[in-house]
């Protein structure tokens, strides 16, 4: 698999389709859905409906639930929840220097990583709405 990442333009939509086409077994486990994944108590092939449904069911058991976009107010709201003292975030220190794979922004590249995602979108809609 890492041979054949090396060696293909992921940029290009067809590949990155026959990228996601072609994958198996723990293959799965690197690129289907991860933060649905994140929330399960086993190990499925791919992600399907059953495995969402199961990982919003499993957040009952998170005291708090944070979004990346909102960061800061979720460090806020942890440590009021948990009686801490909350500290200014720093600023993030090691950005990449390499170029993305893709434009994560084009329509076909997002058309091409649908499967791998579509889960995680709906999980992450449900935790927007409060769930």
């Amino acid at each position: 698999m890492a041979t054949w990442l090396c060696q293909n333009d992921l940029s290009d939509p067809d590949l990155l389709r026959q990228f996601i086409e072609e994958l198996d077994g723990f293959q799965f486990d690197f690129f289907d859905n991860i933060q649905t994944r994140y929330f399960l108590d086993y190990r499925p092939g791919r992600v399907e409906k059953k495995d969402l449904d199961r990982a919003v069911n499993n957040l009952v058991y998170f005291k708090s639930l944070g979004l990346t976009e909102s960061y800061d107010q979720y460090v806020n709201q942890f440590c009021e929840l948990y009686g801490l003292q909350t500290t200014s975030t720093v600023a993030r220190r090691n950005p990449s220097r390499v170029t993305a794979l893709f434009d994560v922004t084009s329509p076909e590249i997002q058309e091409a990583c649908q499967p791998l995602i579509q889960y995680d979108q709906q999980l992450y809609n449900h935790v927007l709405a409060g769930g």
